[in-house]
């Protein structure tokens, strides 16, 4: 954390320990966790009492558990996975409800002795004067409780202020985490890097809709600008329109008026569409069909909705991505949906960051695709996306300082987005940067605990450090959430074969071939597997096919580490020229 400085322990008064460990039990982070309770209370009384040294997985199996001298090996694993979550419960209590305590509990990676020290806190660096962030709007209209209506409007509040020129403004992902949050406006801004903090509501006022919003100063809690808008319902459009150019222009007086983008007029098209944003940031391929799905019933509303299309162009990319959908019939309708949008707004920045896909994926216009993004980055500097997509584009191009400050940029945009850190692990792992890489991946895993890209990634990066059966066991977890994605069995199969259990990598090789016969599979997830084998005629007969789908997957051939031992190949070196991907030149050290 910024705001915290752990001094080493100076004698802290037991009972000042037991009365910070009573309030930990009673706090909310722990309410539903009578296990992780139970633990925590144990491990602390007993190192108080002088028998830390006894605390290991069999006494906590016999006095926690209670399964006395019945404890065997198989309680060991759920033991430390149990002592796991107990440390990211921790680590999210002192982030959110222990804001003023002055003592801290650790429990060091690899022992079960906590830690007792002492916490004080410190300004960080003065955030920029020109950052914000929107939290979710409340609603009190008295309507359906699955109304989206209030979060609609948020969401376009959060999306008009990314196209402000020299204001930051962090995402909804990041944003909506606060939602409910029990700390003050202070310690929000302070987490997310803000200066000022804006929030509202929607009410039902006899026949109008009220909106009330208001902008903050996170230094001292007070009211900078706030305003009151109504209109009859059906104009909540036009009210939330007027609402947020006050908005804009009580953040950035000097606005320009080419600045302050307009809103859509069609109420049921731009529901659907907050919809399907919704759906598409769950990642997953059910996710990302459903959110299609909403684009096109918005697009049946109002047929010139840009963001509609730019969404389905989005959702396609990500489908061929991640092997869900062949990359040349998938990137054919995002080609088209991209185009369409920038037909109907040559200056929407989602469109432009839609078609830089296009052209890094499927055109192997590596130029024209950094043209695109650098330009949606010109019109929407706080888009968070198409920071991400930059950073990829780097990565790929192993142009390694350049991405990870670019991703550092989309991380200081959705700092506490789980997604958004396991991409900066990824980009660290392409890097050869494994430790940082497992850091990044930890911390999506400390905000959400089974995150499967997170784990698939970081069991990726443990087989390169040598621990495949780790590995293994991170991307079994992950299966566990996406047990029918390809991309990921392909990974399990090549950790298999990294370790050496050749039988159980054909069992997965031979399940991946037989599934091409019902649904598919990218040619490159059945190559993964030759390449852990150490098959590589079959590798680069599966490569030829992937040239010939323009697969989505070819990007990854120069910077991801499971392809280095195609590089000094001189078919690698072929592949490399004809899709305009450089060659690795140096070798990286693990880190």
């Amino acid at each position: 954390m910024r705001d915290r400085i752990i001094e080493a322990e100076t004698a802290i008064p037991q009972q000042n320990i037991l009365a910070h460990l009573e309030r930990i039990l009673a706090s909310k982070s722990f309410k539903d966790s009578p296990r992780l309770k139970d633990i925590l209370s144990f491990i602390v009384r007993e190192t108080l009492n002088g028998r830390g040294s006894r605390i290991k997985e069999y006494t906590i199996s016999i006095d926690v558990y209670g399964t006395g001298a019945s404890h065997d090996s198989s309680r060991q694993s759920i033991i430390r996975t149990a002592v796991g979550r107990l440390r990211a419960k921790l680590k999210s209590y002192y982030e959110t409800e222990a804001l003023d305590e002055t003592v801290r509990i650790e429990i060091p990676r690899g022992e079960y002795i906590p830690i007792f020290a002492k916490q004080c806190t410190t300004k960080s660096a003065d955030p920029d004067s020109e950052s914000c962030a929107v939290l979710p709007f409340r609603d009190f209209r008295g309507d359906d409780p699955a109304s989206q209506l209030a979060d609609n409007v948020t969401d376009e509040l959060i999306h008009r202020l990314t196209y402000v020129r020299g204001l930051k403004v962090i995402s909804r992902t990041s944003s909506f985490a606060f939602r409910n949050a029990s700390f003050d406006v202070a310690e929000m801004a302070h987490r997310l890097g803000v200066r000022r903090i804006v929030e509202g509501s929607l009410r039902r006022v006899a026949k109008e809709t009220q909106l009330a919003v208001g902008v903050i100063d996170a230094r001292d809690g007070l009211h900078i600008w706030s305003g009151t808008f109504s209109a009859p319902h059906r104009n909540i459009l036009d009210l939330q329109h007027r609402m947020a150019n006050a908005v804009i222009r009580a953040l950035r007086p000097m606005a320009a008026p080419a600045q302050i983008r307009p809103g859509k007029s069609n109420l049921a098209a731009w529901s659907l569409y907050r919809q399907g944003r919704f759906h598409a940031e769950k990642r997953t391929a059910a996710g990302w069909a459903k959110s299609i799905e909403c684009f096109q019933q918005a697009l049946k509303k109002d047929r010139d909705y840009a963001l509609a299309h730019a969404g389905i162009a989005d959702a396609h990319i990500l489908l061929a991505n991640f092997g869900e959908m062949r990359s040349s019939a998938a990137m054919s309708i995002a080609r088209k949906s991209a185009e369409a949008a920038l037909a109907i707004d040559p200056k929407l920045a989602e469109a432009h960051t839609s078609m830089a896909a296009v052209k890094m994926f499927t055109d192997w216009d590596w130029t024209g695709a950094e043209q695109e993004i650098q330009l949606a980055l010109q019109l929407s500097p706080s888009y968070s996306q198409a920071h991400h997509w930059y950073s990829r584009f780097l990565s790929h191009h192993l142009r390694a300082v350049e991405a990870k400050a670019e991703m550092e940029l989309a991380l200081s945009l959705d700092p506490v987005s789980p997604g958004t850190h396991a991409s900066a692990g990824m980009v660290a792992f392409e890097a050869r940067r494994f430790k940082d890489a497992l850091k990044h991946f930890q911390d999506a895993l400390d905000l959400a605990e089974n995150h499967p890209f997170a784990l698939w990634q970081m069991g990726l990066t443990e087989i390169e450090l040598g621990r495949p059966s780790v590995g293994l066991k991170l991307m079994q977890r992950a299966r566990k959430s996406i047990p029918a994605s390809c991309r990921l069995w392909s990974c399990i199969g090549y950790a298999h074969a990294k370790a050496g259990n050749v039988e159980q990598a054909l069992q997965w090789l031979k399940r991946l071939q037989q599934t091409t016969r019902t649904r598919y599979v990218s040619p490159l997830d059945i190559a993964l597997i030759y390449a852990g084998l150490g098959q590589l005629d079959q590798v680069f007969a599966l490569i030829e096919q992937a040239i010939g789908e323009r697969d989505n997957f070819l990007s990854w051939l120069s910077s991801a580490p499971y392809w280095a031992s195609l590089h000094g190949d001189a078919r690698f070196r072929a592949t490399a020229k004809l899709i305009g991907l450089p060659l690795p030149e140096v070798s990286f050290q693990n880190s």
